[in-house]
This record gives structure tokens, C-alpha cells and sequence, in this order.
């Protein structure tokens, strides 16, 4: 989520998550009331936290996930894309040499 013309949904819920504002919810999407909040658990994902407010951060708990290295990546790449592309588009392994600076652009 990001802010448009609208407004920015991330400072819609930090305003969510504050207890002193709310103590229920209504999701207008199923319909159904959250009350008390305190019961409630909210997931969301996020690539990234520095443009998140600090008056969010603050109400929240962060998990954060191990993600692939850049090695794993090109191994990825090198084993399984590039095989895929090469038959896809008719080409032989001998047609073509992808080189790891390559790999790592890509």
C-alpha cells in the first residue's frame, strides 16, 4: 500500500492500532465487527519498514524472514532459468553462454 490522492492507509493504521482511538474494528470487506481490538490479530507483509511512520513501528511486532543471498540467486538462475528460456525460446546450452556477471545483473 502506498499513499495516493486518498490519503496514506499506512497512517490509517497506526490510527487502527491505537487503543485509545478504537476499541473494535469494522471490516467493511466481510462485513464483520472485531471487538475489543485486544483479542485481534493483524498480519500484514512488507518488503520494507523505513518509510513506515514511527507511530506504527511502535505498535506493532516485526518478524523478519531470511531472504535468498545473492549466490543462491545466481545458483537459482544458472540451474533453473536459464534452461527454461533457452528451451523456451528454441536455443541449445551450446547456442548461448550466460556468464556470472550476467547472472548477477540479472
Amino acid at each position: 500500500m502506498g499513499p495516493t490522492f486518498r490519503g496514506d492507509p499506512v497512517l490509517g493504521d497506526a490510527r487502527l492500532l491505537d487503543r485509545a482511538q478504537n476499541d473494535s474494528v469494522r471490516d467493511h470487506y466481510l462485513y464483520l465487527e472485531f471487538r475489543p481490538l485486544l483479542t485481534s490479530c493483524f498480519i500484514a507483509t512488507s518488503n520494507v519498514l523505513d518509510n513506515r511512520p514511527g507511530s506504527l513501528l511502535d505498535r506493532i511486532e516485526t518478524i523478519e524472514l531470511a531472504v535468498l543471498h545473492a549466490e543462491e540467486k545466481k545458483q537459482i538462475g544458472r540451474r533453473y532459468l536459464v534452461g527454461r528460456q533457452l528451451a523456451g525460446n528454441g536455443l541449445k546450452p551450446s547456442h548461448i553462454e550466460v556468464s556470472e556477471a550476467a547472472l548477477a545483473t540479472i
